[in-house]
């Protein structure tokens, strides 16, 4: 499996009641389930002890975005991280100039709630990552099935007419300025897409039925 890639909000939020923490958007993938797309994070910055099992946030190589990964070792000055949700380590390591912060609050059903970071959390991680192989080894002999039943199902009319009845297509602003396309069906969301971001996710059986958009060119072949 490849790595998914993971983006916040190349803007934060500064909190204007704590000039020490700011706020990002989550966008990225890599971070399933601990975060789901989004969801605010709570980032304190300038953190000098920064501790194995952390969640950082940290400028991406050579560009201006960012990315939020934990922190599995650390060797003098060079921090590995990995997602929550990747099969693999990241290939580079961060360069503690390049670390914004810690993640050390999230909002949940619109409450502020205290992250955990640290050496406990990254034992619950590992063993989530063992049980990510497992079900992707699983899952690999079933792969061309599944693709072929997707792509059956993409393209016949009917499902997509019978499915079309109970599925929204609902646009709004998110508060950074960009644009969030929800799809709901009977009023549950079970896709966004930030087209500026680069990101779609969509829960399962559903991707059987909304593909994927055309990222590049910011479409989506449903009309629904």
């Amino acid at each position: 499996m490849k790595n998914l890639k993971t983006k916040i909000a190349k803007t934060p939020f500064y909190d204007n009641n704590n000039e020490q923490f700011l706020y990002f958007i989550y966008y990225g993938l890599s971070m399933l389930p601990t975060f789901i797309p989004g969801q605010y994070l709570y980032v304190k910055k300038e953190v000098e002890n920064i501790s194995i099992g952390d969640v950082i946030v940290f400028e991406t190589n050579g560009t201006k975005e960012y990315t939020v990964h934990r922190v599995i070792s650390i060797i003098g000055s060079k921090i590995f991280t990995r997602g929550d949700h990747n099969s693999t380590i990241d290939k580079k390591p961060v360069d503690s100039e390049r670390i914004i912060g810690r993640v050390e609050s999230i909002i949940e059903n619109g409450q502020l709630k205290k992250f955990t970071n640290g050496d406990y959390e990254l034992i619950r991680v590992r063993s989530r990552w063992i049980l990510l192989i497992i079900k992707q080894l699983v899952k690999k002999p079933f792969r061309p099935i599944y693709q072929y039943v997707k792509h059956t199902l993409l393209n016949s009319k009917f499902i997509q007419k019978k499915f079309s009845e109970n599925l929204q297509k609902v646009i709004v602003k998110s508060q950074d300025g960009g644009e969030l396309i929800k799809f709901l069906y009977k009023g549950n969301a079970v896709a966004k897409w930030w087209p500026e971001q680069d990101q779609f996710f969509c829960k399962k059986p559903f991707d059987l039925i909304i593909p994927r958009p055309d990222i590049k060119n910011h479409i989506i072949k449903y009309n629904g």
